[in-house]
């Protein structure tokens, strides 16, 4: 058929306005094909650009008339020889091997802080002592520091407090630091009770012999521990008229007495009594008599008896 064997041919027409379009297309095409050209992809090592004629190796290469070879090609006409190429390097977008991300966090580790625990008395002398540690986390490479809770358990395990209690709260927060060997103090006092003190009031003869006894007690409040509780009293004698044992004898000395007594001591309060005495008039009577029994004198005669 004669659609096929036609032959299509064409040309440019010497026309004024179109031949000049032409012309300042190139141009316009020429100039700008001169600019930087830049990779899309920040390439591993060094970045390369190139103006003009000059080329890139390895990186990146430009050219005024359209022809590239390598990584990249642009050219000022448009056309690119393989459009876009790499020659054995990979772009990533993670930063270099053995380099520490700038964002990242700083490291952190256990820290392990020695404190001391130490117990006083109101005076300051101390007790008792103890060394405590604790561990915290921490991202100081420096000495690390802490508040915690510190507690008196020592009172009842330590038996150099055994005699004391705790003159403050058995609790309190304290801030400790690492190589500082913090001390946290607590203040003790001795402990106090009560004690009863038991005594005796006890009547004797001259001879020694006990002729009563009785028991008394005296309470004495605060005591501190470890320490022997003792107490002032008076005693007077008022078993002298109350009891039996007692109503034969008359006392020797004072009614009163005042003395120390001690807890756990003989407490032995002694008042001297002797038996009551009294006159006793005897009267009897001499009688001589003969030898028929007839009384011939009689003499009559008393006698004084204590």
């Amino acid at each position: 058929m004669e659609f096929w064997n036609k032959r299509q041919r064409f040309s440019i027409r010497k026309l004024n306005t179109g031949i000049a379009s032409v012309l300042i297309g190139i141009a316009l095409v020429g100039v700008l094909g001169t600019n930087t050209v830049k990779a899309e992809t920040p390439a591993t090592g060094t970045e390369a650009t190139a103006t003009g004629g000059e080329a890139a190796s390895g990186t990146e290469a430009a050219s005024g008339t359209g022809s590239a070879s390598g990584t990249e090609a642009t050219s000022g006409t448009g056309a690119a020889s393989g459009t876009e190429a790499t020659s054995g390097t990979e772009t990533t977008g993670t930063p270099e091997s053995g380099t520490t991300p700038a964002a990242a966090e700083q490291a952190t580790r256990q820290a392990t802080i020695n404190y001391v625990v130490v117990y006083k008395d109101a005076s300051g002398k101390e007790l008792y002592r103890v060394q405590r540690t604790t561990t915290t986390g921490t991202t100081e490479q420096s000495s690390a520091s802490a508040t915690i809770p510190v507690n008196a358990t020592d009172m009842t395990s330590a038996s150099e407090l055994a005699n004391y209690e705790l003159a403050e709260s058995d609790s309190k927060e304290a801030t400790v630091t690492e190589g500082a060997n913090t001390e946290v103090t607590f203040t003790v006092k001795p402990k106090q009770s009560q004690v009863a003190i038991k005594y005796f009031v006890v009547y004797k003869d001259g001879d020694g012999k006990e002729i009563y006894r009785r028991e008394e007690t005296q309470t004495v409040e605060n005591v501190p521990a470890g320490t022997i509780a003792s107490a002032k009293v008076t005693v007077d004698a008022t078993d002298m008229v109350s009891v039996a044992d007692l109503s034969s004898y008359r006392l020797e000395g004072e009614t009163s007495q005042q003395a120390e007594v001690t807890d756990g001591g003989a407490n032995e309060i002694v008042f001297k009594v002797s038996r009551r005495t009294r006159k006793v008039i005897i009267k009897y009577s001499v009688v001589y008599k003969n030898e028929n029994g007839d009384a011939v004198y009689r003499e009559d005669k008393e006698k004084e008896v204590e």
